[in-house]
């Protein structure tokens, strides 16, 4: 048996003679080719193309560069030659990617039971349980010490403002009536607009400012304590240090004289009828 040597790492289409036959590699394979000289109706020849050429003789041979396949042509067709002599066997691939996972097949029987193994770890505590009932209630403790003193009790203005206008009680720069003795407590928020207490209205002057009993006098936001002395004169005015037109008068007087007692009422005899029945 005569052994061919043929070339080692030839490329698609590449042709080798030995022995007065042709082969052609297909890129899997040494395949034989047909001599450039043929019987038959014309001469035949080897032809390399991506598509099947036409009017060739019988017994051309046409190898297909895009699918490595040999041809022979035989009564007006292109016949597919299949036999071919195998040439040394090439390197190894690369391994293809993993194909899917195929499904899951049907659990298989239960096996028979295992020993028992060793007690595990102690789980975590479970929640806590709902809180018990409330126990009898202890004695009482003893009095603690008296607490300082509060604040002294009076009347509550709440002041604001709308543009040029001091708000109290919903009313705009409105007159109010205080009582010598007593104390008030002005909360003002009005930013920008300084609260003072004057002896003179329609404009700001630091030298009519009325100090007597007032603390924190001029706040924007704040509260002034207004205790009226017992010889407060009978009409102050509050006055915005930067606008002459807000301000409102202040009316000073005395506590009045209680009135006299009214008379008895008549008695009700539909109540002591219904109680003795």
């Amino acid at each position: 048996m005569t052994t061919i040597n043929f070339p080692d790492s030839p490329t698609i289409g590449q042709q080798f003679t030995s022995g007065g036959k042709t082969w052609i590699w297909t890129g899997v394979a040494w395949n034989s080719a047909i001599s450039s000289s043929g019987g038959g109706g014309g001469s035949s020849n080897l032809i390399v193309s991506d598509t099947a050429p036409t009017g060739q003789a019988e017994g051309s041979a046409w190898f297909d560069s895009t699918t490595s396949q040999l041809f022979i042509r035989y009564d007006d067709f292109w016949v597919e030659v299949s036999d071919g002599i195998v040439g040394p066997q090439g390197p190894q691939g690369p391994t293809g990617e993993a194909g899917p996972v195929g499904p899951v097949g049907p659990a298989g029987p239960s096996g028979p039971r295992g020993l028992i193994g060793e007690t595990g770890p102690a789980g975590p505590a479970g929640p806590r349980g709902l809180p018990g009932p409330a126990g009898p209630a202890g004695p009482a403790g003893a009095t603690g010490p008296a607490g300082a003193q509060g604040p002294i009790g009076g009347v509550v203005y709440n002041i604001t403002n709308i543009g040029m206008n001091y708000v109290i009680d919903g009313l705009n720069n409105p007159s109010l009536s205080f009582v010598r003795g007593a104390t008030y407590y002005l909360n003002v928020s009005a930013t920008g607009h300084p609260f003072w207490i004057q002896t003179t209205g329609n404009g700001y002057v630091s030298g009519n400012v009325y100090s007597s009993g007032v603390t924190n006098a001029g706040t924007q936001n704040g509260q002034v304590v207004f205790t009226v002395p017992l010889d407060a004169p009978t009409i102050l005015y509050y006055q915005c240090q930067y606008h002459p037109m807000m301000y409102g008068t202040i009316l000073i007087k005395d506590f009045g004289q209680s009135g006299n007692d009214g008379a008895p009422g008549e008695p009700n005899f539909s109540s002591f009828l219904l109680m003795g029945a």
